[in-house]
């Protein structure tokens, strides 16, 4: 586990940085992508070199690694996201994604899990943590090897949701389980914020256990984890100097 902590007005360029370095692993890379306030930062980075042809993102193709079981075109929906964040990046390929028309969920998540392993795994997942350890949409209590499946969403994914869905925030969502994202070749975990410091340094320093889904990352054989200096602020100073201490080197 390499652990990068950085300025907070340099995440999404650090971000953006390990992204690029990631088309490496395949010659066709597919990259599971997360949703949400903190990768913002890496798609506006991305788009920005892109347009000012500092970098080509034409050869990966994108994963969404959730989806909230609601109406797919609402405002909240990782579906919008992704076309308002990630889709407004010349030559990004459009993003396979759970289906929410779909008459039967169950079904669509057996689709997803087909598709990943069709694809042979992904290349990378990019993902964030949730206030309670969360990665997608496998909450607490998830299994190292769950399938992608149909999920009740835990009272703070849903409270988290509500910035984007209000108080309609649906109760389900629909998931690539852990099995498929941590079975990629290399693991990102992405955090930014004094919100997220408590709950980094649980998953980074804890048991690995499922009652906080993203302390697997610990065991995983290429993770890289990117905070800015706030989310860092409670992790122990020699974990991060044992792990790569990077925060003088992007200070």
């Amino acid at each position: 586990m390499r652990i990068e902590v950085v300025p907070a007005s340099q995440f999404g360029e650090i971000c953006a940085d390990e992204f690029l370095a990631a088309m490496a692993i395949d010659k066709s890379p597919f990259f599971g992508l997360p949703t949400g306030a903190t990768p913002l930062p890496l798609y506006a980075e991305l788009k920005h070199r892109v347009e000012f042809g500092r970098a080509n993102i034409e050869r990966i193709y994108p994963v969404a690694i959730d989806e909230y079981a609601g109406p797919r075109e609402h405002p909240g929906s990782n579906h919008t996201y992704f076309r308002e964040n990630w889709m407004t990046i010349p030559g990004a390929h459009t993003v396979f994604e759970f289906d929410t028309r779909a008459l039967d969920y169950d079904v669509e998540a057996a689709r997803m899990e087909d598709l990943i392993h069709t694809l042979k795994g992904l290349s990378a997942s990019f993902l964030g943590i949730g206030l309670n350890g969360h990665l997608a949409f496998n909450e607490p209590g998830t299994e190292r090897h769950a399938l992608s499946r149909v999920v009740e969403l835990s009272p703070e994914s849903r409270s988290a949701a509500t910035r984007t869905w209000g108080e309609r925030t649906p109760w389900l969502g629909l998931t690539l389980g852990l099995g498929v994202l941590l079975q990629a070749k290399r693991v990102y975990l992405l955090a930014s914020g004094k919100h997220k410091a408590e709950i980094i340094n649980r998953a980074l320093t804890g048991t690995i256990s499922p009652e906080c889904p993203a302390s697997f990352v610990q065991d995983h054989h290429d993770s890289v984890v990117i905070l800015d200096e706030a989310a860092a602020s409670e992790l122990p100073r020699s974990l991060i100097a044992a792990k790569g201490d990077s925060a003088a080197a992007h200070g």
